[in-house]
């Protein structure tokens, strides 16, 4: 596997070269490269307890939880909007790669199937224990499992109930309350099957500078989802903790 500042290295050439301001595939700038490059370099090896460190850590922390937030929301959407879901290699898990070849590199599958397993074993399980395990997977949300968890429930109920992904109508839903406009919901129905989706955005403005999750009254308020097809009779289950 390649050292991450060989990886970079070659990101950034290829970067600056397509983007023809100052050098170019056909006419390289060896001068101007090899600036970009010791400029990368000088960043990656900032001596630890700097003063830009210091300054650039936390604000680093909370771009990457938010962004972790906004990836499984839009996993969510891929795999549960109108149109055929396309999920690239080894983008199950969080995937930090750069640009080709760079996403190209082998991917761990043995590793993904060890989470998967994991997995597996919590479905088995009681809902309110689900609902624990699920819980927990948002608390240590760096190591992926989150992410494949959405893969792995919207797949298995596209799985399930083929039609209503395939030919199911789809439905935008009203939001009310408070914080209406950081919910993203829809609705895919066919043959009696209903499928809802609901998925939070803006996370920045939601919870401002706390470093929190995304979940529950104090967060969401009185922000509610219209349903006007909901019947008395209808019963809902959650596709991750199988919570009714």
């Amino acid at each position: 596997m390649k050292r991450f500042g060989v990886r970079l290295a070659e990101y950034l050439i290829k970067a600056v070269r397509e983007a023809k301001v100052h050098t170019s595939w056909i006419n390289p700038n060896t001068a101007y490269e090899a600036a970009v490059l010791a400029f990368a370099d000088a960043l990656r090896n900032v001596p630890a307890g700097s003063a830009f460190l210091r300054d650039f850590l936390p604000f680093q922390r909370r771009i990457a939880r938010l962004g972790m937030f906004n990836s499984l929301s839009q996993t969510l959407i891929k795999l549960t909007a109108p149109g055929v879901p396309d999920i690239y290699q080894g983008c199950e898990l969080w995937n930090f790669s750069l640009v080709d070849p760079d996403n190209r590199r082998p991917v761990d599958f043995s590793y993904r199937r060890t989470l998967f397993a994991e997995l597996k074993t919590l479905a088995t399980q009681t809902s309110e224990h689900r609902k624990t395990g699920v819980r927990a997977l948002c608390d240590t949300l760096e190591d992926g499992r989150a992410k494949l968890l959405v893969v792995k429930s919207a797949l298995a109920l596209r799985e399930r109930w083929p039609a209503v992904f395939q030919k199911g109508s789809y439905v935008p839903l009203a939001v009310k309350g408070k914080h209406a406009v950081h919910l993203c919901a829809y609705v895919r129905i066919a043959g009696g099957r209903i499928v809802i989706t609901v998925a939070p955005r803006f996370f920045a403005r939601l919870l401002g500078e706390a470093d929190t999750l995304p979940l529950g009254e104090k967060v969401w308020g009185d922000t509610a989802v219209e349903m006007p097809f909901h019947r008395r009779d209808n019963q809902y289950t959650c596709a991750f903790t199988g919570k009714c």
